[in-house]
């Protein structure tokens, strides 16, 4: 076997580690509370939506196997200003979904027993929290830390702890009167779209290793799709456990479950404290892998000359880190937080950046092959990208300056950088 290559089930993990995690325990609770006995179909709905996408990014993968990914795709396909939104989108969304976790863990700080006290002693407000994270990942990323990296391993383990803490609970207490007695929320298909997409945000870094697969031009495909489905599955059939062994009146699906199996407050303090504190080192695990990458995208924009000021963003530090896309990005974050109404509001704006990307890779696909395949990516998206829209609709125009503002900057700069060459 060549050891510069990896097997498909291997690809298949890898690619299921980068996706499911924080965003999955940010948003279960709240699919549960929208749509009731249908939480588990809203994963299993969204999903689905999503695999002809997925079949688009795999097979655009093979043609241009290069870094860049839909900027590189839309680029080739579409022209260099279609190419610049889709990067510049899907920077921008990716931004905001920092932005979502980093502000999760400052909250989820303040519910923990040992943390909170401290925190509240010394006045430190969640939003204060949110700045002292964004100011040491940023420091990490600036400093470029190796061994950080090497700690992603250790975050994979611990998340893993929720899960297997709702299949060791499952003998005991699934119920089927648990599902049955749960509301049927008929509007909760459409009102969980947020929550649910954004944690599939990320499947389409599952064809970023394609050419480490053995036989990459057999497997890689067959691995890109079975890391979709994988993570369908995943989400479909924990949202349903979690539905049948506890009550609808529970706040927290994880939370709510040891409280349920003993009446002993130390194993619930110990073991909800434990719960916690891997969900959080799960987000913090997250924001770093996502604030990572997300770098490197501007990094990429900025290699091909696409925005104004190119030659800056792509200087990198002794530490051979792109020091001025870490800050931009920094800054990027810390805007979002400042003028977000809530944590609603910061997911509809993400994910209607990454859509923005999605929509103009599924176009870039229907040019090179018009056939079912690729104009049921493009509905998909269509239906996605509508769904999105009605969304951020709810929150008004005002609220969406934000976000068109950074994406108007973006693109001057891209137009004074064409001008210049």
């Amino acid at each position: 076997m060549n050891l510069t290559k990896i097997p498909v089930w291997l690809a298949v993990l890898i690619n299921v580690n980068i996706v499911v995690g924080s965003a999955f325990f940010i948003g279960a609770s709240d699919i549960a509370h929208l749509s009731g006995q249908l939480a588990p179909f809203c994963w299993l709905l969204y999903g689905c939506l999503l695999i002809p996408l997925v079949v688009a990014f795999a097979s655009l993968s093979r043609l241009y196997p290069t870094a860049g990914g839909m900027y590189v795709y839309s680029t080739q396909l579409l022209g260099k200003m279609w190419g610049f939104l889709s990067g510049w989108g899907y920077y921008i969304g990716t931004a905001v979904g920092n932005a979502i976790v980093i502000h999760a863990i400052g909250t989820m700080l303040h519910t923990v027993p040992a943390t909170s006290e401290a925190l509240t002693a010394w006045g430190l407000h969640p939003v204060v929290i949110d700045m002292i994270g964004i100011t040491i990942f940023s420091c990490l990323n600036l400093l470029n830390i190796e061994f950080f990296e090497r700690l992603q391993i250790g975050f994979s383990v611990l998340k893993c702890i929720p899960f297997l803490l709702v299949i060791v609970s499952v003998p005991f207490l699934f119920k089927v009167s648990n599902i049955t007695q749960a509301p049927i929320i008929w509007g909760g298909l459409f009102n969980t779209m947020p929550f649910v997409l954004f944690a599939y945000i990320g499947v389409e870094a599952c064809c970023a290793i394609a050419d480490k697969i053995e036989n990459g031009k057999q497997n890689a495909y067959k691995a890109i799709i079975l890391s979709c489905i994988s993570i369908i599955a995943l989400y479909t059939i924990f949202q349903g456990l979690i539905l049948a062994i506890q009550p609808q009146n529970q706040h927290n699906v994880f939370l709510g479950i040891i409280p349920l199996l003993t009446d002993n407050q130390t194993i619930v303090h110990v073991g909800n404290s434990l719960i916690q504190g891997a969900i959080i080192v799960s987000c913090f695990g997250g924001f770093y892998g996502m604030f990572y990458f997300n770098n490197w995208n501007l990094y990429a924009m900025a290699n091909e000359r696409s925005i104004v000021g190119s030659s800056m963003l792509a200087k990198m530090n002794k530490h051979q880190s792109p020091w001025i896309c870490v800050i931009t990005q920094a800054l990027i974050i810390v805007l979002f937080l400042l003028f977000s109404p809530n944590v609603e509001y910061l997911v509809v704006i993400s994910n209607f950046g990454i859509l923005v990307a999605y929509s103009l890779s599924a176009l870039a696909f229907i040019k090179i092959r018009k056939s079912f395949s690729s104009l049921l990516a493009l509905v998909s998206c269509g239906g996605l990208l509508y769904i999105s829209c009605a969304h951020a609709a709810a929150f008004g125009i005002a609220l969406f300056l934000p976000f068109l503002g950074v994406m108007l900057l973006g693109v001057l700069a891209h137009m004074l950088q064409q001008r210049k060459t």
